[in-house]
């Protein structure tokens, strides 16, 4: 049981971490975007794009900041179960009147924790595919209004 506890507190690292990259990158390629933007098409340049690549480009903003939103939602403290003090002082109780009972009490308890963290960690994996899949689609825009503007 301590196994696949600490099992699902790596899997929650690696998840928060892989969050932490998506709101990296998310947040350097739209200000990299904007400023690209905001240099060719200033008000003394001289390049105009259509409306179809100024909507694809609008929507990549769009999909990076959700991406980034997202991924910081799955980088939020959840809400694990850990032991109570009443917890504590009751499995000291079981264990002077018994060793068994008390193995039988912590087993249960870690049962718990490990289902909260099980879903804690599938509720932050959702999240992350969400937002890389909204990065994803945010790249793909971003082709689209550079193939547009060549046509």
């Amino acid at each position: 049981m301590v196994t696949l506890l600490s099992g699902e507190a790596e899997r929650k690292s690696s998840i928060e971490q892989r969050a932490l990259a998506v709101i990296t990158t998310s947040g350097a390629l739209v200000s990299l975007l904007v400023a690209l933007s905001a240099l060719l098409l200033g008000k003394t340049a001289g390049l105009r794009l259509h409306s179809g690549p100024r909507a694809a480009l609008v929507a990549a903003v769009i999909a990076f900041v959700a991406a980034a939103i997202i991924a910081l939602m799955a980088n939020t403290p959840r809400a694990y179960l850990s032991f109570a003090p009443e917890d504590l002082d009751r499995m000291l109780r079981e264990w002077d009147s018994g060793g068994e009972d008390a193995l039988w009490l912590v087993s249960q308890a870690q049962a718990e924790h490990l289902k909260s963290a099980i879903k804690a960690n599938a509720r932050k994996a959702l999240l992350l595919q969400t937002a890389v899949g909204a990065e994803v689609g945010a790249v793909a825009l971003i082709a689209l209004g550079v193939v547009l503007s060549l046509i």
